[in-house]
């Protein structure tokens, strides 16, 4: 299991994607505009767990939003046990949108051969 963290890249201005982002994680206004800001985690998905399924869709549903409004967000893979703030993410842990699809790719592949 892994814990994948989103944050925002650098601080973006109040936008349409706050609705959007709280239909989908169900965090108060307040949460999401201070992950706009840069102050905040937007999110932490723990995947690989028995509710994998719809914490990916959940993780790719917030990825697709900030990707749809062209914000920056910077993603990072950890164990489920660290706890971290927005300020204090280990960049050695930092990982591309690429790997973060690669990663969930060989997940479902591995479940449609069992």
């Amino acid at each position: 299991m892994s814990k994948i963290v989103v944050k925002i890249a650098e601080p973006v201005p109040a936008n349409r994607s706050i609705a959007r982002i709280r239909a989908i994680t169900g965090q108060s206004m307040a949460e999401v505009m201070g992950a706009l800001s840069g102050a905040k985690i937007l999110g932490e998905f723990t995947v690989f767990l028995n509710d994998h399924e719809e914490c990916a869709e959940k993780l790719l549903g917030v990825l697709k939003v900030l990707d749809d409004n062209q914000v920056g967000y910077r993603l990072y893979e950890l164990n489920p046990e660290h706890t971290a703030d927005a300020s204090s993410l280990p960049p050695q842990h930092k990982i591309s949108g690429e790997v973060l699809q690669n990663i969930l790719q060989a997940h479902q592949k591995r479940l449609a051969s069992l």
